[in-house]
């Protein structure tokens, strides 16, 4: 199981538009309501850290493989509906 930073299973948002934990607890609501593989991001997360910066290096040793994959999930996700978007707010996870 993995355990939830954000979403704790709300039907709307508790965070403002403009607060970076509205894009965090969006992408747990998604994994979790699209019953995403938890496996499968785990392996993404993973191969996400072969070419990964310093940054999201730091972000995954404070993380279980689980989270660094729900992590993974949330910016593929953000970046297939926007993808201008350079997504350095993920850090904040």
């Amino acid at each position: 199981m993995v355990p939830y930073k954000y979403y704790k299973g709300e039907d709307e948002n508790p965070y403002h538009a403009e607060d970076v934990r509205s894009h965090l607890w969006h992408g747990e609501m998604m994994f979790v309501t699209t019953h995403q593989s938890i496996g499968y991001w785990k392996e993404e997360g993973k191969k996400c850290l072969e070419n990964a910066n310093d940054n999201i290096r730091k972000l995954a040793a404070r993380h279980t493989p689980e989270q660094l994959g729900v992590v993974t999930y949330i910016s593929a996700l953000f970046g297939k509906w926007w993808p201008y978007d350079n997504q350095s707010w993920i850090i904040e996870y």
